[in-house]
This record gives structure tokens, C-alpha cells and sequence, in this order.
């Protein structure tokens, strides 16, 4: 055994280091692939295992930040402008007097007046005031009349009044007339409707 001297000081269970090696062609041509093209490059280094999965992983995060800067190089800048809002008066106001606004406001008021304003009633002739005055006193006799009308309730707890003693087979023998019952704040019936203003 002293004569043969072995090259191998290893066992055959253990690995030999390895000797630092030199970037091959292919990941050199990987790396100028991603750098000028991320995503070809990126492809190429992962298809073909070019590095281990850790180095592939950090050369994928540095393309990523990469094509992150091209692209936000790439898009035009966006400006907001502020506009400021600017008075305008329509076409189809009239304009008002610079010198006066007062007058103006007064103007335009007089304006308004005039077109919303009721016709003043033609001067009456004695015939016409007496017949107004007879249609109003026929008006206030009538109201009078149906404020007189007898009408119909029960004694206790009554809040309707109604035209009839008998409505709706509710018996009401308390008589009084519309205008008491308004004053004691009864409703008249819906149903046998009596004489209400």
C-alpha cells in the first residue's frame, strides 16, 4: 500500500469542493438577453437552468425592477392643470347698467310686476255693483243656512256628525246644528255625507 500512493485523498462518500468555474457563453448571453430584453432573457435563463433557482430568482426580481423604471419611464408624465372658474352671463340676459345696479334690480322688479300682475277690474256700473252685491248676499244667506242645518251625533265620545240618525246602523239621537258641531271639532260622515263648508 505505501507503494501506490493515491491522486484521491477523498472517500468515495464524499463529494470533492468544486473549483469556482467561469460563467459559461450561455449565461453570459442570458444576462445581455435580460438586460436588453427582460422578458426574452428572463425565458431564456429559466427555460434552459442557466443558473441555480436562487440566482434565477434574483436576476428575475432585478428585471423586474428593471422593466418597472422603463416602463414608468416610458409613459409621458400626466399634468393636472387647475381651471379656474370664470363669470360669463348668457346671450339672452339683458345686461345690467354698470353705473346703477340699484336701478337695475328696481327695474327688473317692475318688470316681474307687470307681467304677473292681475288686470285691474274695468270701473263697474251701478247695475253690475248691485248685482255683485246681490250674488254676495245670496252667498252669505246660503252659507248661513247650511250653518243652521240640523245635523246628527252620538252623546259620548262622537266624532263624526251626520246627515241622517240612522247611518250605518249607528244610531244618533243627539241633534245639534253644523256649527255646533264644527265648534265641538267633529267631521262630517263620509258615508251619509251632511252639509259641511
Amino acid at each position: 500500500m505505501a507503494g501506490r500512493e493515491s491522486k484521491n485523498t477523498y472517500s468515495p462518500n464524499t463529494r470533492r469542493p468544486e473549483t469556482k468555474r467561469a460563467m459559461s457563453g450561455r449565461a453570459v448571453g442570458g444576462l445581455i438577453m435580460t438586460l436588453l430584453f427582460p422578458p426574452l432573457g428572463l425565458a431564456f435563463l429559466w427555460r434552459n437552468g442557466v443558473f441555480r433557482t436562487r440566482g434565477r430568482m434574483m436576476i428575475t426580481a432585478l428585471a423586474a425592477l428593471e422593466m418597472t423604471l422603463i416602463v414608468s419611464m416610458l409613459l409621458p408624465e400626466q399634468k393636472m392643470t387647475t381651471v379656474l372658474p370664470v363669470a360669463s352671463i348668457p346671450s339672452s340676459v339683458t345686461k345690467a347698467p354698470q353705473e346703477d345696479v340699484a336701478d337695475a334690480l328696481s327695474n327688473l322688479q317692475e318688470l316681474l310686476s307687470e307681467n304677473y300682475a292681475t288686470p285691474e277690474p274695468e270701473e263697474l256700473t251701478e247695475e253690475e255693483k248691485a248685482a255683485l252685491e246681490a250674488q254676495k248676499a245670496q252667498e252669505e244667506a246660503e252659507f248661513e243656512e247650511m250653518m243652521n242645518t240640523i245635523v246628527y251625533s252620538v252623546y259620548d265620545g262622537a266624532v263624526y256628525y251626520h246627515a241622517v240618525k240612522d247611518c250605518d246602523g249607528q244610531i244618533n239621537n243627539k241633534e245639534q246644528t253644523v256649527r255646533e258641531a264644527l265648534a265641538n271639532r267633529l267631521a262630517a260622515c263620509s258615508k251619509c255625507n251632511p252639509p259641511h263648508p
